[in-house]
């Protein structure tokens, strides 16, 4: 459960939240959730097809600040925009 994690916010940063739609670009997010993963931490990187935004917001929401980053279309950074709206962030 999200509940369980304890987020500890290192002094001067702001962590990144990746939101991949792996649909995206004729399945070319695929690649690009697989690179992130490997660059980043995994638990910064989320599928929006398999997780939607909420699970990544949810953990995410103790930090202040933190980046968002959605590589996908329209629709899913109004998908991430109504979750955060929806979760009072």
């Amino acid at each position: 459960s999200d509940e369980a994690w304890e987020a500890v916010r290192p002094q001067g940063c702001s962590p990144l939240l990746v939101f991949v739609n792996s649909k995206s670009g004729d399945n070319q997010g695929v690649k690009f959730l697989r690179r992130f993963k490997q660059l980043l931490n995994p638990a910064q990187v989320f599928d929006l097809i398999s997780t939607g935004p909420g699970l990544g917001l949810r953990l995410f929401r103790h930090f202040d600040p933190f980046r968002i980053l959605v590589c996908s279309g329209d629709g899913s950074v109004g998908w991430v925009l109504s979750e955060i709206d929806r979760l009072n962030m």
